[in-house]
Formats: C-alpha cells, sequence, structure tokens
C-alpha cells in the first residue's frame, strides 16, 4: 500500500462528520495540515488512473477520490482550511458526447448561441489558462515566487494570502481630515502586490495556483482601473455620450498603449510574441493550455506517490491524453516542452 494511505489527510475520511463543509473544518484544525497545502485530483482523473494503472494503485486512487467527492465545485486545494479553487484548472469538454448534450440543452432552453460561438466565446479565456502555462514553466517566475516563500513564508502561514494593493497615486478627491488613515500596510503585502504586477496577476491563491489579469470592459472602478494602465495592460472605459472611434482606430490606440507597457516588460517579452495574433502562437498559446493542467497535476501525483507513478510513463501518457482529449504524440510534446523550460527533473521539484 502507497505510503500515501496513512497522511493525515486520508485519516480525516474516516470521521463520521467527513462532509463536504465539515472536512474542510477537519483539515484546518488538524495539527499535521493546518499550516499546508493539499491539492486534490479530479474525479474523472481518477476515474482515468484506476482504468488504465497496475491493480496495486487502487487503494490510493480511491483515497483521493473520496476527498475530491468532499470538495466544494471548483475546488482544487485547501490550504489553512480554506478551499482553493481555480476554474483554469478543468479540463475542457470538448468530445462528441458534450457537444451533444450542449445541442440538447440549447433546444431545451432555447439558447440562441450556437456550439461555434460557444467555442469562439472561449478563446479569452484559453490565452489566460496558456498564460498560466507558461509561467508554471518559466523558471525565473518560479525562482521569484520561490524567493517570496523563503523571505515572508507565503506559503507556510495559517493567515490568508496577502491580496494585492492598487498602485500609489494622487488622491482622486480631498482627503477628509475627520476620517482616520489606514494603516500602512506591511511588507509582506507590498511584496505580493509588487511581484502580482510584474507578472500580471490578480492574486496569488495557493502554492500551485495562482489567477492572471482577465479583461474587464467596462470598468466598475475606472479611476483604479486607470491607474494599472501603465503597470500591467490596458484598461478601456468609454462614455456612452461621446461617440465610438473607428474599429481600427480603436484597435490602433489600444496597441499603441500595449506597446508602452510591454516595452516596460522584458521578462515577458516571450509571451508577448505568442500574442501578436498570427497562427503559430495561437497554437503555442493552446499547447499552454494544455501544459497547465499537464503539469499540475503531474506535479501533484509525483509529489505524492512518487514510488507509484514514477516508472509508469506509458500508463500516464494514456490517463492524461484521454483526460485532455489529445493524442499520445500531443502528450510526448507537451512533456518535451516541459523538460525543455524547466529540465529533466522537474517532476521532483517544489515550487
Amino acid at each position: 500500500m502507497d505510503s500515501a494511505d496513512q497522511t493525515p489527510v486520508f485519516a480525516c475520511l474516516t470521521t463520521p462528520k467527513a462532509t463536504a463543509y465539515e472536512f474542510v473544518d477537519l483539515f484546518a484544525s488538524h495539527p499535521e495540515l493546518k499550516y499546508s497545502y493539499y491539492y486534490i485530483l479530479p474525479e474523472r482523473l481518477c476515474d482515468l488512473l484506476r482504468r488504465h494503472g497496475r491493480p496495486d494503485w487502487k487503494p490510493w486512487i480511491e483515497n483521493e477520490r473520496a476527498i475530491t467527492q468532499l470538495a466544494l465545485r471548483n475546488t482544487v486545494g485547501f490550504q489553512a482550511g480554506a478551499p482553493i479553487q481555480d476554474v483554469c484548472l478543468e479540463a475542457p469538454q470538448i468530445s462528441p458526447a458534450f457537444k451533444k448534450m450542449f445541442e440538447e440543452s440549447r433546444a431545451e432552453w432555447g439558447h440562441s448561441v450556437s456550439f461555434r460561438e460557444y467555442q469562439a466565446a472561449q478563446k479569452p479565456a484559453d490565452s489566460i489558462v496558456g498564460y498560466l502555462g507558461w509561467l508554471w514553466t518559466n523558471p525565473v517566475f518560479r525562482g521569484e515566487l520561490q524567493a517570496l516563500d523563503k523571505e515572508f513564508g507565503t506559503f507556510t502561514d495559517a493567515r490568508p494570502l496577502p491580496t494585492p494593493l492598487p498602485p500609489q497615486r494622487e488622491p482622486i478627491a480631498p482627503e477628509n481630515p475627520l476620517l482616520k488613515p489606514e494603516s500602512s500596510p506591511d511588507r509582506h503585502s507590498l511584496a505580493v502586490g509588487e511581484f502580482c504586477r510584474r507578472w500580471r496577476l490578480q492574486a496569488i491563491n495557493g502554492l500551485m495556483t495562482v489567477f492572471p489579469v482577465a479583461a474587464s470592459v467596462p470598468s466598475l472602478m475606472p479611476e483604479w482601473d486607470a491607474a494599472l494602465v501603465e503597470d500591467r495592460g490596458i484598461v478601456v472605459s468609454h462614455p456612452d455620450t461621446t461617440p465610438i472611434p473607428d474599429r481600427d482606430v480603436l484597435r490602433r490606440q489600444r496597441r499603441e498603449s500595449s506597446m508602452q507597457s510591454q516595452a516596460e516588460s522584458p521578462h515577458l517579452a516571450d509571451w508577448f510574441r505568442l500574442c501578436g495574433g498570427d497562427k503559430r502562437g495561437t497554437n503555442q498559446i493552446t499547447q499552454y493550455s494544455r501544459v497547465y493542467r499537464l503539469h499540475h497535476y503531474m506535479r501533484v501525483l509525483f509529489e505524492r506517490h512518487p514510488e507509484a507513478v514514477k516508472r509508469s510513463g506509458e500508463f500516464l501518457g494514456a490517463v492524461f491524453g484521454e483526460y485532455l482529449a489529445i493524442s499520445d504524440r500531443t502528450i510526448k510534446r507537451d512533456l518535451a516542452l516541459i523538460g525543455r523550460r524547466l529540465g529533466p527533473q522537474w517532476q521532483s521539484r517544489g515550487i
């Protein structure tokens, strides 16, 4: 039996209180778990591991699956008793069965959106997931995140991770002398905020999960967001009382504004090149979106069950090929890309 079967996480399952919400409380109160991170494996991935894996894998797969069934929707792990959520880790459902289900739902509810339009609407989301794949296979990003953890204990504190602060600018309105000034942010919060601005992140929400900044137009806080333009991208807020510029003019203005921030961010130059709009860049972004999910769950498996999976490349290739709905050849290319960027022993590394 795998040694992980004896871990405190699995021991929590033996309690009669192991419902979805109470499991989180058990996790938070356990002396060995409350300061740690624990990432789950999706139920469908567990089923594929059981189908393709060796018979002696069954005990730990069943334990993993049981924990996953206790997790709340979109929960990918736990930290300090709080669920970690990341919709980007969910594998895309592009199978014929999903398309059929989409069309049946469309007919039943009278939706006007076609399946092709649905797929087109996913493209911006694909670029966000692709950026995550590029980040987590970027040695510079990982090195800076590791340094942040080493200096501040970012991932070993039981307290919630700091929320990035907006950049400091001149106040929009005169300060009210009757109001007490807010306390100054601590060094940890400032460091996390600077790290997030540098890497275009909305937040760090876990040891292996971060939230990229996403487009949001129009803005609910235009004054705040305008201050972010110089730091991490473009924000558009156009009043409805003025004419909308010609599409080509607006595109040119946005591109020129983007080029200014890109010129000041050489550490992101490789990613910017992929965002140029040509077919090669688009294909690479699609590959990085697969790499994000593949890299994350391979790391979870190798960190938790190294003895079971370290000599099971053929099995894992079949598992992830079916999970991500891609061929064995594509899986090999994706693994080769990770190896080129992080080195041959990437599975056994930490952050």
